[in-house]
């Protein structure tokens, strides 16, 4: 069994994104535990102590079939892309008002103007002078979410704040929470953690500072302009073609990650992802453990890279369903 010097082991486990945490939860039951702890710290670390009542706030996302997504999912998969100061809470269609009235009569938010988009790029930090430095725009936080009114999935968002921390309460469609992200602007944020599982679409071009734009749009439509400057400010490589990605410079399509044409789920073989509760406490059944069923097919849409990829078409729209696991995992 592989040994772990007690004093590193928090330290090292912190470097480590979902894969990493995937492949070490493998390793033994002391290891899986170690990994879902790191997780739930790191959840309860994005709140910023602005939840007071964390485990009741755990409960009530659990009850409410709903999950973290956005920047913070992006931050606790991928912990070396830092946390945003809010949380974006997705939630099913009939859920959206129960979430909002916990954390407005329990926690105490109240709900606020979101914050206003800016159209052009902020101005260079003229401050230091260091000439490099100066030369890097200053970007806030909210410059790093777009305005969701392009996104199908979307039904209406709720901005709340308490002090210097927020939360975007997103309201789904359907009734289920990651029905919504596959529709994000990028493929960065198609990722989620919810009670009962945790999951990243897009995990390998994650990691490597790369996302496809959603339903193949090279340019950003009209008020994300500002988001796109602001990722790509930060190294972000963003494009709608996927081929030059691929690991092995083909597209395989309906069977690739990433093509126009692509049948993708949450869970699938190009998922990295788990259930956030250690195995041992699950066959124990120390804790409540309630099995997904359903999940959110979709395909990307956009252009193909080739007329091969599907039936000869050139490009398609994009769409999704709320789909069973169990008849997805027999495609």
């Amino acid at each position: 069994m592989p040994t772990m010097l007690p004093e590193l082991t928090s330290e090292i486990f912190g470097y480590l994104d979902v894969k990493g945490l995937g492949r070490a939860r493998c390793v033994n039951t002391t290891w899986d535990m170690y990994a879902c702890a790191i997780l739930f710290k790191r959840v309860e670390r994005l709140t910023n102590g602005a939840i007071n009542q964390y485990d009741q706030f755990v409960s009530m996302l659990a009850d409410a079939h709903s999950v973290i997504a956005g920047l913070g999912a992006l931050h606790v998969l991928f912990p070396a892309y830092p946390a945003p100061p809010f949380l974006e809470i997705f939630t099913p269609d009939d859920e959206y008002h129960g979430v909002i009235n916990f954390l407005m009569s329990r926690e105490h938010f109240s709900p606020a103007l979101p914050p206003t988009m800016r159209r052009k790029l902020p101005a260079a930090a003229a401050v230091d002078h260091d000439a490099e430095a100066a030369s890097v725009p200053r970007w806030k936080p909210s410059d790093f979410v777009a305005p969701r009114a392009g996104n199908r999935g979307v039904r209406e968002v709720a901005y709340l704040t308490k002090g210097t921390f927020a939360v975007f309460v997103v309201r789904t469609t359907v009734g289920l929470p990651t029905y919504a992200l596959p529709a994000e602007w990028n493929s960065a944020l198609a990722n989620y953690i919810g009670a009962f599982d945790y999951q990243s679409a897009y995990p390998d071009l994650t990691a490597a500072g790369r996302a496809l734009m959603d339903a193949g749009r090279d340019r950003a439509p009209a008020g994300v302009q500002t988001t796109v400057a602001a990722w790509r400010g930060h190294g972000w490589a963003l494009s709608s073609d996927w081929q030059p990605w691929s690991a092995s410079g083909r597209c395989n399509g309906v069977a690739s990650v990433g093509c126009a044409c692509a049948r993708r789920y949450f869970g699938d073989r190009h998922c990295a992802g788990g259930v956030p509760l250690p195995v041992r406490s699950r066959v124990e059944r120390m804790v409540a453990y309630e099995e997904p069923m359903e999940t959110t097919f979709w395909w990307r849409g956009g252009g193909m890279c080739s007329a091969d990829c599907h039936e000869g078409m050139d490009s398609m729209a994009s769409g999704a369903r709320v789909s069973l696991k169990p008849v997805l995992q027999g495609l």
